[in-house]
């Protein structure tokens, strides 16, 4: 007999530390237990004599029943009942009466069903780092060859003239005499001007200016049509001295005045 009455009071410790345990944290309903009158046995929550239910954090209320006198009335998700009015929210669940008729009866408690999110488990943290590039790049002594040669230099002048080019092609006209090699005990102080002329179509023509001053780019218009004809313009021009110790200087120095000239005649005459 006293053994009978051992297994009763430990049996009745446990059931006591599980009531204990479902209402911690504030939690005033039991799960599956028997004794349910509106859901099915053993199964969802029940109020003790409560009209507010308190689930565990994270579950959801999905049904609300009122167990008044000998009545179940379903009042969430559905509500018929002109008798109770109910309030949900996440895992609360408050009913209060608000009907005077007579079949309005009191509350007894509440029982319903909930449900469980299932959770999750996320995956494992990588806590390995990776490894660490420990070797540097390697790095470049060797400077860049330096370059000590300098550009070439542009001797060519730039276009002297504007106009459109020539509708007249010309022929170059060529020295009429022999340059002759420089005399000894030459004089380099002793030098005449040479402008050598490109036309449009790359042909080059060469003419003696005895007055350069190093003031103007290249010899004027007049010039230029008085040897070459009307209608011709230079589109580029450059000219160097001759001195008396090159060869040509000759040539240039003994060439007559207006020489090789006269297709386009200036009032005055040429001035070379």
């Amino acid at each position: 007999m006293r053994r009978v009455l051992f297994v009763l009071f430990v049996t009745a410790l446990f059931v006591v530390a599980g009531i204990a345990v479902a209402f911690a944290n504030g939690v005033n309903v039991e799960y599956g237990s028997p004794g349910n009158s509106c859901i099915q046995d053993g199964t969802g929550w029940k109020t003790d004599e409560e009209s507010t239910a308190i689930l565990n954090a994270g579950d959801i209320i999905t049904s609300v029943w009122v167990k008044a006198g000998q009545n179940c009335v379903q009042v969430y998700p559905t509500d018929d009942s002109a008798c109770y009015d109910i309030v949900v929210s996440g895992n609360t669940a408050t009913v209060t009466k608000v009907g005077e008729e007579r079949e309005c009866k009191d509350i007894s408690h509440l029982e319903g069903d909930f449900s469980r999110p299932t959770t999750t488990e996320p995956p494992p943290a990588t806590t390995e780092p990776p490894p660490a590039t420990t070797e540097p790049p390697p790095a470049t002594t060797e400077p860049p060859p330096a370059t000590t040669e300098p550009p070439p230099a542009t001797t060519e002048p730039p276009p002297v003239t504007t106009e459109a080019p020539p509708t007249e092609t010309e022929t170059e006209v060529p020295p009429t005499g022999t340059p002759q090699p420089p005399s000894k005990g030459c004089d380099d102080s002793k030098r005449i001007w040479v402008w050598t002329l490109f036309d449009a179509n790359g042909i080059t023509y060469t003419l003696r200016d005895l007055h350069y001053d190093g003031t103007y780019d290249s010899p004027g218009k007049d010039q230029q049509c008085y040897y070459f004809g009307c209608d011709f313009v230079a589109v580029k021009a450059w000219g160097k001295w001759v001195s008396e110790c090159d060869s040509g200087y000759d040539y240039w120095r003994t060439l007559p005045k207006g020489a090789g000239g006269g297709k386009c005649p200036l009032p005055n005459g040429p001035s070379n």
